[in-house]
């Protein structure tokens, strides 16, 4: 129900409680007794009858609009996002439930930047860098961003000619965190000091860690025609426009992570400090490119958008330009209205790929193999006992010189219990020993649905935030487009009927509250018509991941309910835990957490 309608129905119960009041003694308003002079003969009295006094109502008293919310003189505490469980989500003019203007009707895990407030119970929060208002504190919770506090400055790269030093502090004595070599691009962050700025980079590492730290002012500058206060008044030379505010957008660089292969080049990509810039480095058997990838737009010949990754040289020209659909996971990147050059993600084997829980199949007395982080294994047998051992990725060279890996199993004492061939396909879902198959492991069921389920959240929640995650044609425009919004036809096969929205791919992995709200905020986003599906693209807005890359540790499992906690740990999103419930013979997610 609307808080306007709840204010009315208040008022109006109040109204009719005042009546009953009034009539509480059983007689007329209008009548009155009066007792007359008593003497000694007798007692008389006299009942007279008035007319209620006429009322004339009082003037309204003039009410003036409170002032818009401002952040002048508040601080900036953190960056959070709309609490699954919240049912009261609203930003509101002033902090006062009952009285306040709605701002805006904010959904699950939308983001927002939260400054200080002076009224209990509340925080300050701002919206797409557009709407300040008040929100509950109780239905915020931390984005797990550890980043500088605010949008970068600018995009710039190392100078000089030795390597530039990262801080811990604005001091040349505090620790020196790392050496950032001469070129390097990164996102240039305001410091409280003056002659020092603050940057989070990728640690390069292979993990989704950052560095974070102050440098000196003079060893960066900016890159050429880079401009982050550019607005979509002004395209540059390629024909591309800067996102004015990164966070309202649901698609992100950050899912080009990796490495890719097109038919003669090798495209290694690096994720930036934040969701919508990174580095890439492009190589074949002649030439080697490197530069950085930032999240832009073209305008169409009707004003809509499409965005694209945007990949510039380190002098600033373009190398590339691939359409971004916002697809999760993106496996297959296009350039061009050609489609190509067309890469295709790769992944190199790795132990990770197998970590979690086996169990054997086509056997009376099955046992469980447990592969863990560490590179250790046990190998549970169902009669009772246990063996132990390491895990090791290794390759066997064939006479063409073809080299196949295979995951060996060391037990304690170094010799070999098996070797499991590695799969074609990720993720490896079956592990077969030997040439002949035989044993033969799953992976643990609840390991496989909670993994399964965790990224069709992710992608439903992008499909919400305004289309992310999800295959579009921004160029197919729904006819008869409702004032302020802009509906592009869905081409995702992974919907069914039109004129069902998302109700049956939501209601296939959610239960409960979290079902309803994200049904709720769908049927907000989406519009059938003329037997197809589409989705408003006016506004979108960040959403979370779940960094299942690892796998996910099972517990709290009984008949009914379990838990899913991601081993993966990034720092845009943190570890991601599900709720799992039993509903028929369909295990649903009836709520999450980001830790």
């Amino acid at each position: 129900m609307k808080r306007k309608a709840i204010i009315t129905i208040f008022a109006a119960c109040a109204l009719l409680l005042s009546g009953c009041a009034q009539n509480n003694g059983g007689a007329a308003a209008s009548t009155t007794t009066t007792a007359a002079t008593t003497t000694a003969a007798a007692a008389e009295t006299t009942t007279t009858t008035t007319a209620a006094p006429e009322t004339t109502e009082a003037p309204a008293p003039e009410t003036t609009e409170a002032p818009a919310p401002d952040l002048t003189g508040h601080t900036r505490l953190f960056r959070g996002y709309i609490a699954e469980d919240c049912t009261d989500g609203y930003l509101l003019s002033a902090p006062d439930d009952n009285a306040a203007k709605v701002i805006d009707d904010l959904t699950v895990c939308t983001i927002v930047d939260i400054y200080s407030c002076d009224a209990d119970g509340w925080y300050l929060a701002e919206l797409g860098g557009e709407y300040v208002g008040y929100i509950r504190q109780k239905n915020i919770k931390e984005w797990p961003h550890k980043l500088p506090f605010g949008d970068p400055l600018f995009g710039g790269y190392v100078v000089g000619s030795d390597a530039m030093k990262l801080y811990s502090d604005a001091d040349e004595n505090s620790e020196v965190i790392r050496d950032i070599a001469v070129g390097t691009q990164i996102s240039v962050y305001e410091s409280d000091y003056d002659g020092w700025y603050m940057t989070s980079i990728a640690k390069g590492d292979g993990s989704s860690d950052y560095d974070t730290g102050y440098f000196k002012a003079d060893l960066v500058a900016p890159i050429p025609d880079y401009d982050m206060d550019k607005t979509s008044g002004e395209a540059n030379e390629y024909g591309f426009y800067p996102l004015p505010d990164p966070p309202a957008s649901s698609i992100s660089v950050k899912s080009l992570a990796g490495t890719w292969n097109s038919s003669d080049t090798t495209l290694t990509i690096t994720e930036g400090s934040d969701l919508y810039n990174g580095s890439f480095i492009a190589s074949n058997q002649t030439d080697t490119v490197e530069g950085t990838i930032r999240l832009e737009y073209a305008l169409n010949p009707d004003d809509t958008r499409t965005f694209w990754y945007t990949f510039y040289k380190n002098d600033g020209t373009l190398w590339n330009a691939f359409g971004a659909s916002g697809e999760v996971p993106l496996n297959d990147i296009s350039a061009g209205q050609s489609g190509e050059p067309r890469f295709i993600r790769s992944h190199e084997p790795e132990l990770a790929d197998i970590v979690g829980v086996w169990n054997e199949t086509d056997v009376l007395d099955s046992r469980t193999l447990t592969v863990k982080t560490d590179g250790t294994y046990e190998l549970e047998y169902r009669g009772g006992g246990a063996s132990f051992g390491t895990v090791k990725l290794e390759y066997e060279e064939h006479e063409n010189g073809q080299k196949v890996p295979w995951f060996t199993f060391c037990e304690d004492d170094g010799k070999i219990w098996e070797s499991f061939s590695v799969s074609d396909t990720y993720p490896q879902n079956d592990l077969y020993a030997g040439h002949d198959g035989d044993p033969h492991f799953v992976r643990n069921e609840f390991e496989q649905i909670a993994v399964s389920h965790m990224n069709e959240l992710s992608t439903i929640m992008g499909a919400v935030a305004g289309g992310g995650a999800i295959r579009i044609d921004v160029n197919d425009l729904m006819s008869g487009q409702p004032e302020g919004r802009q509906f592009v036809k869905v081409i995702d096969n992974r919907f069914g009927d039109p004129s069902e929205g998302l109700d049956s791919w939501i209601g296939n992995v959610c239960t409960g509250e979290l079902r309803d709200n994200l049904i709720k905020e769908s049927k907000e986003m989406f519009m059938a018509k003329d037997g197809s599906l589409y989705v408003d693209i006016s506004k979108p807005r960040g959403y979370l991941i779940f960094p299942t890359h690892l796998g996910v540790e099972i517990g709290d499992l009984t008949e009914t309910s379990f838990t899913a906690t991601t081993r993966d740990f990034s720092d845009m999103n943190g570890y991601g835990k599900a709720y799992f419930v039993k509903e028929g013979d369909q295990w649903l997610i009836s709520g999450f957490d980001f830790i």
